[in-house]
């Protein structure tokens, strides 16, 4: 995992050395990405960055940027998991490789199956950049679903891109001021990241799933090479057939992303997605400790969940799904013990220990463990924006920025993390929701009734109204939920006027628009960057494309049966019982408005600043007339994304859209 960033001038704009300075700042900016390592090449109008994490061959042969073929030069942040199989392939065609990286496989697939062709051959996770010498053009992209980050604008006559949207910020032309849609989206709709266009004007992130070229003449254009093919058939049994290939592909998947040439460990939250990849794991590692280890225990076991009928996995051994070779792995050099991270809260009902406990008892992995708080968030708020680049909506961000600082001072460098599961496999409530919709619509009555019953005695909050209970069964059957209009009348009365573009809603596309616009793409930014900031790599298990494809033609009751989100997961994929069976995961807490109040005079300072940004936006007045209502949560408008935005604005010296 890495860095990279780069200018393209072929209009000869600046002076190679002014190219050449302002890579090297950016490189700096960015250091946190790659501490490893870090070089820079420059030739004619090009100057490519890279700082460099290593993982992959440790050696000084993996350093970049990287040569081929006295053709193509590179820069590139990710992995591509299945470089083993491809390297075989690409030498059977003729092509010789000096170093053991999966950096020199992208290029040889390029020479090989051509630029665009070649995007389809690889399995994970990337964002690069290839100069071209033959015809002085440089190929750019980003992997199918965005994992990784890659930035662009253009300036008169060049264009710049990187990573992190901070480090092209060292370039002075490019001017700081708030893009007006992003932040109504954001204040309004509780949307981030979801379109191409960035909080700051002229600052683009290249589209998942695309590619860019810019020829010699500098004139760019932008592709997509991958769609995600997605069919939604409402009522579906789940089959024995289903669950073992599910369960196939998520072993395999597991077993690529353990290739590596340090140690790979887990974040864990005791939730049903980590918790998954925790066991997997260790089953894998069981395995290469004793090759002939009998590993029954992991996958032979009745998987039956209460309330439905009872179902066996299929009895075939783990072993014959060997697909992926566990070549080239740290695991296949020095068995080691992997390592859990966790963020808990001590005397709090929504304290996760008890299920993280399970899985480390389970499986015998190393527990780590953090504990935020206010105080922390206080203290950490302003380094937590700027390792953001944007705004972000809530406090559980922090969460994630505390697990990977605990994992840096254990000297973590890669870890597996759950993102993704939740929008392939319908495990939020709006996706709930829309399962119990579509089946009224389809007729269903009598399975809309049942689904709603069973889980509403879940998705109701504690000390909920009858009322309450109502109105959620009333979205259940068709009904509008709550509007958002209370957002609004906390903005600026003009800016308020505005119309907010983006709703995702169309009814065939719901799940789709969720997992490409309104969720998955919000929590990729936030892992990139939380992640990053203390130098590690996060590899998604759940994201691995051909998982995702397998998952997202599966009917939605294949999905949710019974009241059980995640169902076909729950049936097919090895964890501790007490974690198969609940309902009641929340994700990624914390008490974001008791962390307000404890430091209300500090954070009530935010708004009476005087050199306050946000005016354009927000009716910061009101806001202060309201301060005590709005800490006692009866009006739900996010208070916290109110001073993240001002917050925001302020660390990064952004101003106003005039």
């Amino acid at each position: 995992m890495c860095g990279i960033c780069g200018i393209i001038d072929h209009k000869k704009v600046l002076k190679a050395s002014e190219r050449e300075n302002l890579v090297t700042l950016m490189n700096k900016t960015q250091a946190h990405r790659g501490p490893d390592d870090n070089g820079i090449y420059s030739d004619g109008d090009i100057t490519l960055g890279h700082v460099r994490l290593s993982i992959i061959d440790l050696s000084s042969a993996g350093h970049q940027p990287m040569s081929y073929m006295d053709r193509y030069e590179i820069v590139f942040n990710g992995e591509i998991y299945n470089y083993i199989e491809l390297r075989s392939e690409l030498e059977a065609a003729g092509y010789t490789f000096k170093t053991h990286t999966d950096t020199e496989v992208i290029m040889a697939s390029i020479d090989h199956f051509g630029k665009k062709e070649c995007l389809s051959h690889f399995n994970g996770f990337w964002a690069f950049a290839v100069y071209d010498k033959a015809d002085n053009s440089v190929f750019m992209s980003r992997d199918r679903y965005g994992v990784k980050p890659l930035y662009y604008t253009t300036q008169p006559g060049y264009l710049i891109f990187s990573s992190e949207i901070k480090s092209m910020l060292e370039d002075k032309n490019i001017k700081r001021v708030a893009n007006d849609q992003a932040i109504l989206d954001y204040l309004v709709n509780s949307f981030v990241d979801c379109e191409d266009y960035t909080f700051f004007n002229d600052i683009y992130r290249l589209p998942a799933g695309s590619f860019m070229h810019v020829d010699r003449d500098g004139n760019m254009s932008i592709d997509k090479f991958y769609t995600l093919e997605y069919k939604e058939t409402v009522s579906g049994k789940t089959t024995p057939s289903m669950v073992k290939k599910f369960r196939h592909l998520f072993q395999d998947s597991i077993k690529l992303r353990m290739r590596a040439d340090v140690p790979v460990g887990s974040c864990l939250s005791g939730g049903l997605d980590s918790s998954a990849i925790v066991c997997e794991t260790a089953r894998q590692i069981d395995i290469l400790r004793n090759s002939k280890a009998d590993s029954k225990s992991h996958t032979d076991n009745e998987c039956k969940i209460p309330g439905t009928k009872s179902e066996l996995r299929s009895s075939e051994n783990s072993n014959d799904y060997d697909k992926t070779s566990l070549e080239g792995t740290t695991t296949g050099k020095a068995i080691y013990t992997p390592s859990t991270y966790s963020s808990c809260y001590k005397n709090s009902p929504n304290d996760e220990s008890k299920y993280i406990k399970m899985v480390i008892d389970k499986t015998g992995v190393n527990g780590y463990y953090t504990y935020p708080t206010g105080e922390s968030l206080r203290d950490d708020l302003d380094n937590l924006i700027y390792t953001q680049d944007e705004p972000f909506l809530s406090t559980s961000m922090y969460a994630s920025y505390s697990v990977m600082k605990l994992a840096a001072s254990k000297g973590a460098k890669v870890l597996l993390d759950g993102q993704g599961a939740d929008e392939i496999l319908c495990g939020y409530r709006k996706a709930r929701v829309y399962y119990i919709k579509r089946l009224f619509k389809s007729h269903k009555f009598l399975s809309a009734i049942w689904e709603s019953l069973l889980y509403l005695p879940y998705a109701r909050k504690k000390g909920s109204s009858l009322a309450a209970d109502l109105s959620m069964l009333r979205q259940f059957f068709g009904g509008k939920a709550d509007n958002n209009d209370i957002r609004r009348e906390y903005l600026d009365s003009s800016f308020a006027k505005m119309h907010v573009k983006n709703s995702y809603k169309d009814n065939e596309r719901y799940l789709v628009n969720d997992f490409e616009k309104i969720s998955l793409p919000a929590l990729l930014r936030y892992v990139d960057r939380n992640s990053m900031a203390f130098s590690i790599e996060e590899r998604l298990p759940f994201l691995d494309f051909r998982l995702v494809e397998y998952c997202m033609k599966l009917p939605l009751g294949v999905k949710i049966e019974r009241g059980f989100s995640k169902y076909i997961m729950r049936r097919a994929l090895d964890m501790p019982e007490g974690i198969r069976t609940r309902r009641d995961k929340i994700g990624f807490y914390t008490p974001e408005l008791d962390w307000i109040r404890k430091y209300s005079d500090e954070y009530r300072k935010v708004f009476e600043n005087e050199n306050f940004r946000a005016s354009r936006y927000i009716d910061r007045d009101k806001i202060l007339r309201d301060w005590d209502k709005l800490l006692e949560g009866k009006d739900s408008i996010g208070l916290f994304r109110y001073i993240c935005l001002e917050k925001w604005m302020e660390i990064f010296n952004v101003g106003a859209a005039v």
